[in-house]
């Protein structure tokens, strides 16, 4: 109630700040999050695998496009039927989010994982590339699932006016990924994969 009160009667100044300040840091976040895998795998791996993450990047801007077709939808949907004190449609909203979520997620994964070979050719993998492309592309697919319902639920929250708490969230699993990156390619080493 608190949140609502303070967005009803707050100042628009502070009140489009506060929330779209969160939301262009996590933009950024994700730009970085992308360039620290790319700095671990050009100096824990090699510069051919760096160029197979890098050829693997359509697929994950792929990825990134639909899940985030639905997670602006959500945000929005979702403030705007909360503006309205509406909460029963901002629930349905969300729940049906998810389900299309999963729905989508598991097509992409499918679909991905079945012309992966002739997407990463597509986007400029060579001979010398392509086996390390395809593993990276193979795990970033089978993880198409949980980063679209994280994109989503992370935009609900935004739009429920939370836009610090998912800002929070994002920046989490980005140092839960630095961490992982140079657990798995310096200690595992596990390489590209």
């Amino acid at each position: 109630m608190e949140l609502a009160k303070k967005i009803q009667t707050g100042s628009i100044p502070k009140l489009i700040f506060g929330l779209s300040a969160p939301a262009i840091l996590s933009l950024l976040l994700n730009a970085l999050n992308t360039a620290i895998d790319g700095m671990f795998v050009g100096n824990g791996v090699s510069t051919v695998a760096l160029s197979a993450v890098t050829v693997s990047l359509g697929i994950v801007l792929i990825i990134q496009a639909f899940s985030l077709l639905i997670a602006a939808g959500t945000s929005a949907s979702t403030a705007l039927k909360l503006g309205k004190d509406d909460k029963a449609s901002a629930e349905r909203i969300i729940g049906n989010s998810i389900t299309l979520s999963l729905i989508l997620s598991v097509a992409l994964t499918v679909i991905g994982l079945l012309a992966i070979k002739p997407l990463l050719l597509l986007y400029g993998a060579s001979a010398e590339n392509i086996g390390l492309a395809m593993e990276y592309a193979t795990v970033i697919l089978s993880g198409t699932v949980f980063f679209v319902l994280a994109q989503v639920t992370n935009n609900a929250l935004k739009g429920m006016g939370y836009a610090k708490r998912a800002f929070v969230n994002f920046a989490s699993s980005v140092i839960v990924n630095t961490i992982l990156d140079y657990v798995f390619i310096f200690i595992f080493k596990w390489g590209v994969e």
